[in-house]
């Protein structure tokens, strides 16, 4: 048996050793908690960069798109001045302007995602955050789709009628 003293002696180690291993969690926990920080906010301007590729990106093919509609405008002008039949460029004219504006909506929609992917990256909820990223992806094949079809309507259409009209 042990004289009183070294009970303690014995008892006062344990806690101290019992500080020690609570310091060392307090200090883990911190540091977990400061890279859950960094990466929160490396994952906030990953988000904040695309959501500015993507409006650089819209900015780009509106100008484009202008400039196709006022060369539009500007043969079916000419056209109708030179007494040539306009209807079907007309109407393909309006097609791709309603195809446009889907596009411009499509590409709201996908900013407006993003911002609300954005406010929950920091969130306690990892699913929700992965739902709404999911609902931003797809918005994203939506814009490129949109973007495709009008380039293809562009070229299997508006073209063809552009050239019938000059023979």
């Amino acid at each position: 048996m042990l004289p009183q003293s070294a009970y303690a002696k014995e008892g006062s180690r344990r806690e101290a050793a019992k500080e020690k291993v609570q310091d060392r969690m307090e200090e883990r926990k911190e540091e977990r908690d400061n890279r859950r920080e960094d990466s929160c906010e490396r994952l906030k301007e990953r988000l904040a960069s695309k959501e500015t590729n993507f409006d650089n990106s819209h900015k780009f093919h509106i100008r484009q798109y202008q400039r196709i509609k006022e060369k539009i405008a500007k043969v079916i002008r000419d056209a109708n001045s030179a007494g040539k039949n306009t209807t079907q460029l007309t109407a393909n004219l309006e097609t791709l302007n309603e195809k446009i504006e889907k596009f411009d909506a499509d590409r709201t929609a996908l900013i407006n995602a993003l911002k609300v992917v954005q406010m929950r990256a920091c969130a306690e909820d990892k699913e929700d955050f992965k739902e709404k990223l999911e609902e931003a992806q797809a918005l994203h094949k939506t814009v490129l789709a949109d973007v495709k079809d009008i380039k293809s309507y562009y070229q299997n259409t508006i073209r063809p009628s552009l050239k019938a009209l000059k023979d």
